[in-house]
């Protein structure tokens, strides 16, 4: 209606100017990094960002780090590469299922066997764990916030 009649209530006396863009239903608008829309599928706003976190540890990987360093590269590259559109729009499972298996697959090295379990590595240091990123817990924080 609103694309239609460039309204917001039909009772309004001025029209939105021709200027504006108005999305219809199933058009995402990119706004400040989050996508918006009515009736968006929301995988879309995460693909473009998932392949960026992709191509970083990609690069990343080649440089050897040690597995500190790959617990380091992963909560800047992973963790700050998400943490604003999680809390603009949240994270779908789907995308946080992707992201911890590249998680795991970069701390291990594409090791299909990991020695240690991903809970045990997301466990405090003082827990014997490695702190590393536990999305679950961090977009679950961000819901609650």
């Amino acid at each position: 209606m609103v694309a239609t009649t460039r309204k917001l209530n039909p009772r309004d006396p001025n029209p939105l100017p021709e200027g504006t863009r108005i999305a219809r239903d199933g058009e995402a608008v990119r706004m400040l990094e989050a996508w918006i829309g009515n009736q968006i599928e929301n995988l879309t706003p995460w693909e473009p960002v998932i392949d960026k976190i992709s191509t970083k540890l990609g690069r990343w990987k080649r440089a050897h780090p040690t597995l500190n360093g790959r617990k380091i590269i992963t909560q800047i590259i992973v963790g700050g590469h998400t943490q604003f559109l999680t809390q603009a729009q949240g994270m779908p499972k789907d995308t946080a299922e992707i992201l911890d298996k590249m998680i795991s697959t970069f701390i291990w090295k594409d090791d299909s066997s990991p020695r240690i379990a991903g809970e045990t590595l997301r466990r405090p240091i003082n827990q014997g764990g490695l702190d590393l990123l536990n999305l679950e817990a961090r977009n679950e924080a961000i819901d609650i916030i």
